[in-house]
């Protein structure tokens, strides 16, 4: 079970700098990235955070991948935790940010259509929030095999994925002729959002092009990888 103490202490770590804990980017770097910032930041993704622990045994030596880490909201809260971080992103100035702030973990600069350096059968648990509702289809397939590969028999992935719902917020916000600035930018992140709901009902892989805004409607995915299969998963 985990801790509750672990996100209260990083909450208290907004105001008191000396508790030996990673340090937060600016309030509007983190709303960049993730459409809140502080305590809003860190209590909406601590349920992911406690499904991740309880996806797989985590023995004290495991190998965990933040795949698409951002400024490191998630991988900061394993800061204490013996286990191996690896913290994976396309974005230079992301890796960056989060090893600036302190956030514990090995950078890997992830590139498209080259796996991740890492050896297969090697790692138990690979995370990622509010990622793949940003990538094609192709690129997609491409990164659930190369996660496939290198997780151990037992190893589990966790990862989000939007619904419906976020689909027909982004239509309403298009629609709205009064926007908020936060409706104004949902409303761009699918050119034609009624055209993207008939696809995804069509059972189609449809994404966004923005980010920052992360809907309470997000979807939470496990895969758990079957020590008997090596064929690819998609």
């Amino acid at each position: 079970m985990v801790n509750h103490t672990i996100l209260e202490r990083h909450i208290q770590s907004l105001t008191n700098t000396s508790m030996g804990l990673p340090g937060f980017p600016p309030d509007h770097v983190q709303m960049q990235y993730v459409g809140s910032c502080g305590e809003a930041a860190l209590r909406e993704i601590w349920p992911f955070f406690v499904k991740a622990n309880q996806s797989v045994p985590l023995d004290g030596s495991s190998w965990v991948v933040d795949f698409g880490v951002g400024w490191g909201r998630i991988a900061r809260l394993f800061h204490e935790s013996p286990n191996l971080m690896f913290l994976a992103d396309i974005s230079d100035e992301a890796l960056s940010l989060a090893q600036s702030q302190g956030v514990r973990g090995i950078p890997i600069k992830i590139r498209e259509g080259s796996p991740m350096p890492l050896d297969s059968v090697s790692v138990s648990l690979v995370y990622s929030y509010s990622v793949f509702s940003h990538i094609s289809e192709a690129s997609a397939i491409f990164w659930i095999n190369d996660i496939h590969r290198i997780l151990k028999p037992g190893g589990a992935f966790l990862f989000t994925a939007q619904s419906m719902r976020f689909l027909n917020l982004v239509c309403a916000c298009k629609a709205k002729p009064d926007p908020t600035d936060i409706e104004r930018v949902i409303g761009t992140y699918i050119d034609d959002p009624e055209l993207a709901m008939q696809r995804f009902n069509e059972g189609n892989h449809v994404f966004t092009g923005g980010g920052g805004h992360e809907s309470s409607e997000l979807s939470c995915l496990l895969y758990t990888s079957d020590a008997a299969d090596d064929t690819p998963c998609v």
